[in-house]
């Protein structure tokens, strides 16, 4: 049997040591001479903290020796190539839409400051503001950092503002924790910064959510279209165990309106020759119905109406399907016009 090492006693085991964390390396010797050719297979099973967000690097030293003519010929230490261990993890990444609630031009904010959302009925206009919400949670087994996501504004919104928020607990989903000012949202390039990468303890833990709240206004012109927004996780510190959930998108419709002008058509010629000839009628009541002839509501339950103005003109929300009065009326008017 070879001697062991200076320091070391030979088959001297004992219990492990009450604090893993600080052993930073071991030594195995082997207690009989190798043959030619014969291969050995050392397994270590590691454990990574809860908290790894790097990559652990890991190499082999051997060294040894062989006995020719009666005497020891030492080699030197050979050193293996480095060999890194990283930790898997999965990201989900949620989006939704709503409209945002607001005072003028101004956001309404709740008691934790979160921009509040309201649930309605009405269409979405030109003009109006919309609250996205980009929603990460890590799943696990591992924590998550360096993370970026992907989320280009669609052109029929314009960026208004913006701001990220952590829960750490995962008590709120998505997250109404405090403000976590390191992240960071580029509207011009369209890429959310949401954690910092290569950083020890800096890092969204397991069970953890972290939310971005992006705060739109429509762009005028866009009646009737159907604007969608699509936020996508890249690759982050850690092995994706799940790229699959790593997309999603929001997606709202745009009303329409419906405009046009109530006039005397005095001399029958049905095109408005206001004013030199044709007198616009001003305070009409226009109402808004639907495909089947019934009010068109509004979120609180009252007919969506309104009123021409001086010359006689007149514009309506409407959702699919809608249609108005104005037409008939028109007409009416019209035919009962003096002459």
């Amino acid at each position: 049997m070879n001697d062991a090492p200076a320091g070391c006693t030979p088959n001297a085991w004992g219990d492990a040591p009450a604090d893993l964390t600080t052993i930073t390396g071991f030594r195995l010797v082997m207690n009989r001479d190798i043959e030619p050719g014969e291969k050995i297979r050392f397994v270590a099973t590691m454990t990574s903290p809860v908290n790894a967000n790097l990559i652990a690097w890991n190499s082999v030293a051997m060294s040894g020796g062989s006995m020719q003519n009666g005497k020891v010929s030492y080699l030197l230490p050979n050193e293996a190539p480095k060999v890194g261990i990283n930790v898997s993890s999965d990201v989900e990444l949620k989006k939704t839409v709503a409209r945002a609630k607001m005072n003028g031009d101004e956001p309404v904010r709740d008691a934790n400051g979160v921009i509040e959302t309201v649930e309605s009925t009405d269409p979405i206009m030109p003009g109006d503001y919309m609250l996205y919400k980009v929603n990460l949670k890590a799943k696990g087994p591992a924590v998550a950092s360096g993370m970026n996501v992907a989320d280009a504004l669609p052109s029929g919104v314009e960026y208004v503002s913006s701001e990220t928020r952590i829960c750490q607990d995962g008590a709120t989903n998505p997250c109404t924790g405090p403000v976590y000012a390191t992240a960071n949202y580029d509207a011009a390039a369209g890429t959310w910064s949401a954690m910092e990468s290569g950083i020890l303890d800096t890092n969204l833990n397991v069970g953890g959510t972290e939310t971005l709240y992006l705060l739109v206004k429509v762009k005028p012109s866009t009646e009737g279209s159907t604007i969608t927004n699509t936020a996508t996780l890249g690759k982050f510190d850690q092995i994706d165990s799940n790229p699959d959930n790593n997309k999603d998108s929001a997606t709202f419709k745009v009303g329409g309106t419906i405009s046009g002008t109530i006039y005397n058509d005095k001399d029958a010629t049905w095109f408005n020759d206001s004013p030199v000839l044709d007198s616009p009628f001003e305070g009409v009541t226009v109402r808004l119905l639907d495909a089947d002839g019934n009010p068109v509501k509004d979120s609180s339950g009252a007919d969506i109406t309104t009123k021409t103005d001086a010359d006689g003109k007149y514009t309506l929300p409407v959702c699919r399907w809608a249609r108005t009065r104005s037409r008939s009326l028109r007409v009416m008017r019209r035919l009962t016009a003096p002459t």
